[in-house]
């Protein structure tokens, strides 16, 4: 069984992770417009662009803040997986990109990942 703060520490890393996803997601979505230069028409893309920046700049924060508390050899893997996951899950229903069994499969490792890293062994 995990203990408080290893759970402490899964929960933060998946707010950070949601929120790095959703700051790709944000700017990936509004690009488009903000490199075409068409401010006028795209006031809801340059609010996107805007949202995605600060979202990163979130994330950034909580990054060294779990940094602070948790072990690198657990914290990164975990990040990386779990922004690997939504963002391949966020890019698939808010992109419309497509989602293949292969992606579908490496998500499943990615869980079973996420899984063995936070098993806590015997000692």
């Amino acid at each position: 069984m995990c203990s408080v703060k290893s759970m402490n520490s899964f929960g933060l890393l998946v707010i950070q992770a949601v929120t790095s996803s959703s700051a790709l997601l944000l700017l990936r979505k509004s690009l488009p417009t903000i490199q075409s230069l068409k401010f006028q028409a795209g006031l809801a893309n340059i609010s996107m662009f805007v949202g995605g920046g600060i979202l990163y700049v979130a994330s950034f924060l909580l990054w060294m803040y779990i940094l602070s508390k948790a072990q690198v050899t657990y914290a990164y893997p975990v990040s990386v997986a779990l922004t690997i996951l939504f963002t391949t899950l966020g890019a698939t229903l808010v992109l419309r990109e497509q989602f293949t069994w292969l992606m579908f499969l490496g998500i499943f490792l990615v869980i079973c990942g996420i899984a063995a890293l936070t098993i806590k062994t015997a000692q």
